[in-house]
């Protein structure tokens, strides 16, 4: 279990986070929008809550995001369509 911290926006060249099934809860930092270089987001079957951020709609690279099986609340943001 635990969060994903905020600091994960210094990982600005990372291409990829695959924290499935980890137990994770709490939100999806916004600071996510740092990791410029992301092309992939697998972090389904966890716990995370609220909402998913805006700011990933602005990682340009980004081909695959898999959230499903959270607990995860509101729309999906326009940015990300």
């Amino acid at each position: 279990g635990g969060i994903i911290s905020p600091s994960i926006g210094k990982l600005d060249k990372l291409p990829r986070i695959a924290l499935h099934q980890n137990s994770l809860h709490g939100p999806i930092p916004s600071d996510i929008k740092n990791c410029t270089e992301l092309r992939v987001i697998y972090l389904k079957a966890n716990y995370l809550q609220g909402g998913i951020p805006s700011e990933i709609g602005e990682l340009i690279h980004l081909t695959v995001l898999d959230l499903s099986r959270n607990l995860l609340r509101g729309t999906i943001p326009a940015s990300i369509g």
